[in-house]
C-alpha cells in the first residue's frame, strides 16, 4: 500500500505527469509493480474497490479530550449568585442600538 500511495503522491506533485495520458500512467504504475486490481480500480474510478485492494481503514474516528477535568467547588462555599439584570426601557435600548450603528457605519 505504501508504494501505491507514494506513487499517487508523486504523480500528483509532478507537473509533467499531471497531463500524462492514461497509457503513460498505466505504464508507470505497471513499471512500479502495482497490482492490476489496483490499476483497474484507479482507471474505473472505483473508490471502494481501491480501498479494499489497499486494505485501507476508512472508518476512523478522532476525538478530543480535555487536558484537565474542571475543578469542583467545595460544598461548604456557596456558589456565587448573579444579580438579576434590571429591565431596560425599550425606547432607550432602541436609541442605544441606533447610536452604536451610527458609530460603526
Amino acid at each position: 500500500m505504501k508504494n501505491v500511495v507514494s506513487l499517487l503522491e508523486y504523480v500528483a506533485s509532478n507537473a509533467n505527469l499531471q497531463n500524462a495520458s492514461e497509457e503513460q500512467l498505466q505504464q508507470l504504475f505497471l513499471a512500479q509493480g502495482s497490482d492490476s486490481e489496483i490499476l483497474a480500480a484507479l482507471q474505473q474510478n472505483k473508490v471502494h474497490e481501491l480501498e479494499t485492494a489497499l486494505d485501507a481503514r476508512t472508518g476512523l474516528i478522532c476525538g478530543v479530550m480535555p487536558a484537565e477535568e474542571p475543578q469542583k467547588q467545595p460544598d461548604d462555599e456557596p456558589a456565587p449568585q448573579e444579580e438579576p439584570e434590571e429591565p431596560e426601557d425599550s425606547s432607550a435600548s432602541l436609541h442605544n442600538e441606533i447610536e452604536a450603528f451610527r458609530l460603526i457605519g
